[in-house]
């Protein structure tokens, strides 16, 4: 199962605030905060799927976007292939990153 992990970045904007902070409960439940409307998951394709269905009835398709960035395969990258400028983010500490 862990072969089949992908790590995903989230990116929403919402114009609601009662929309927002439902999406940002359902993503919170997936992965970790990194900055106020970015996430980062650790999933299978088929959890994704799941989440995509969840976010669909949380959002107005009209209104709001949710961007969702496969970063591939966890097993095949040897490291994180993410680059951060200033303070250190640890993506499992509780409550949001403000950077």
């Amino acid at each position: 199962m862990s072969k089949d992990l992908h790590r995903y970045l989230v990116a929403y904007d919402i114009s609601s605030d009662h929309r927002r902070s439902r999406v940002s409960t359902v993503l919170q439940s997936y992965g970790y905060r990194l900055q106020y409307s970015l996430f980062e998951i650790e999933a299978s394709p088929t959890r994704i799927e799941r989440l995509l269905v969840q976010l669909e009835n949380e959002i107005s398709i009209h209104e709001d976007s949710v961007l969702i960035y496969d970063l591939g395969k966890i097993a095949s990258a040897r490291k994180r292939n993410i680059l951060q400028l200033g303070a250190l983010i640890d993506p499992q500490a509780e409550g949001p990153i403000v950077i």
